[in-house]
């Protein structure tokens, strides 16, 4: 089996463009990881703060529970609660794009 060398990657990838289209970059983020969105919590003193990963916002919450789904009030997306402190080992999403 012949060995691939460095000019055969080159002129594959050639194919390809060299930036994401806005296009393809919100299909990804509204359809394909429609799944991955997030709400992470964190306490400053006895008040709960929660960052959604969709809208990338920032807002004061109360009584989200670590793995339910709850809804961001700004974006109105439907989001896994993740606190901190808590384990996140397996939060990695993946998907595939073929074109």
């Amino acid at each position: 089996m012949p060995k691939s060398s460095r000019f055969d990657e080159l002129e594959f990838m050639r194919h390809f463009p060299s930036d994401i289209s806005d296009e393809i970059r919100d299909y990804c983020t509204d359809e394909v990881l429609a799944s991955s969105r997030y709400l992470f919590t964190t306490r400053e003193g006895r008040q709960q703060i929660a960052y959604c990963t969709h809208c990338k916002l920032e807002h004061h919450s109360y009584g989200l529970r670590h793995g339910k789904i709850e809804e961001c009030p700004f974006c109105r997306s439907a989001c896994r609660v993740k606190a901190s402190g808590r384990g996140w080992k397996r939060l990695i999403d993946e998907a595939y794009l073929i074109g």
